[in-house]
């Protein structure tokens, strides 16, 4: 899943279909709960966390 774009699994549920239609930083901007992991943590990450936060606009206020 990306910043960008995102899809729901659903079971031939239309209600949850419409939903997956929103880009993923649409449904954060909404309230929607999240969580964040990493994988390969050998590379410098931090920064491109924070670019992704900070351009998405989903840093805290």
């Amino acid at each position: 899943m990306t910043i960008n774009e995102h899809r729901n699994v659903t079971s031939g549920n239309t209600e949850a279909l419409a939903a997956s239609a929103h880009a993923l930083v649409d449904l954060l901007n909404a309230g929607e709960p999240y969580a964040v992991a990493f994988g390969g943590q050998g590379a410098s990450w931090l920064e491109n966390l924070e670019e992704l936060v900070s351009s998405a606009g989903i840093e805290s206020e």
